[in-house]
This record gives C-alpha cells, structure tokens and sequence, in this order.
C-alpha cells in the first residue's frame, strides 16, 4: 500500500513513519512531502499513485481527487472537511 501524506501535519518525520509501522506493520511505501503546494498539478503529481493520502486543511479539490486515479481513502488530519470536494469523494465511492 502506498500512503502519501501530501502536505506537513505539523509531526516529526520519524514520529510519523513510527506511529505507521506500529499501527500498520511493515511493507507499505510512505512518502512525506514537507512542503505545500496549491497547485493541483502538483498535488496529483504528488498522489497519483497513493492508495490513501493524508492531508490537513490543504484544499483538495475535484480536479485532483479525479487525478489520483488509486486513492481510495482521504485522511483529514484537521477540523472538518470543507477543504475537500466531498461529492467528487462519492462518485469514485
């Protein structure tokens, strides 16, 4: 499984990666970008081929939940989700 976490959380790298393996064993691919970026190119560059991308309060919008064509879950690491295009959230199911 290939996990993103497409923006900072505002976490250590190492204390990341370990909460992971803990939770999720070893074997899975997760890339931690410390940077931001509103661009949605960017954004589907960095999550093209995530199964699950982790974010904040980054807007997420249609174009790029489209783009990333494996995404089969969003992890909201903030108060609400009125950043992410929730109905193109539904219609990939």
């Amino acid at each position: 499984m290939k996990i993103v976490v497409i923006e900072p959380l505002g976490v250590e790298e190492a204390l990341l990666r370990g909460i992971a393996e803990q939770k999720l064993g070893s074997g899975h691919e997760i890339i931690i970008h410390s940077s931001r970026t509103a661009d949605p190119g960017a954004l589907i560059a960095r999550g093209q081929d995530a199964d699950i991308i982790a974010l904040a309060n980054l807007p997420f919008p249609a174009e790029v939940v489209s783009g990333c064509k494996q995404l089969k879950m969003l992890s909201v690491a903030f108060t609400g989700v009125d950043h992410v295009a929730l109905s193109a959230c539904r219609e990939r199911g």
